[in-house]
């Protein structure tokens, strides 16, 4: 049975307007990040916060810049996100270039890698 005067729900509009505006959110992202992957996931994620927050928005005439927002600021914290992890094969990697003719020091790079690889003991203490 097909409705002629069916009026969209709010999933079909959102899904609608999304659509029109994806090429430009990944390219958004893109601009931040620099990698297709990771711009892929941040849209994806801005998309479902603007999802979850669109029920609440009362006018539509500015969806695309506040889908962009989202977009900006989404990608913004996984940037932030990103420069918390230190991987310390690369520290220990530039240290060791570093220390080029002190065996001393090579030793004591060795030493502090392999402290690192080690399994960690957890001591609970009543």
């Amino acid at each position: 049975m097909i409705r002629l005067n069916h009026r969209k729900t709010k999933e079909e509009q959102f899904s609608e307007k999304i659509t029109e505006i994806q090429n430009k959110l990944y390219r958004l992202a893109y601009c931040y990040v620099k990698n297709e992957q990771e711009a892929l996931d941040i849209v994806s994620e801005a998309v479902y916060k603007g999802f979850i927050a669109y029920g609440k928005m009362e006018s539509m005439t500015y969806f695309d810049s506040w889908m962009s927002r989202i977009v900006i600021n989404t990608a913004i914290d996984h940037i932030r996100r990103n420069q918390r992890v230190t991987y310390m094969e690369d520290m220990y990697r530039s240290l060791w270039l570093q220390s080029e003719g002190h065996p001393w020091k090579r030793k004591w790079i060795c030493m502090m890698h392999w402290i690192d690889s080690c399994p960690k003991i957890e001591l609970i203490l009543y």
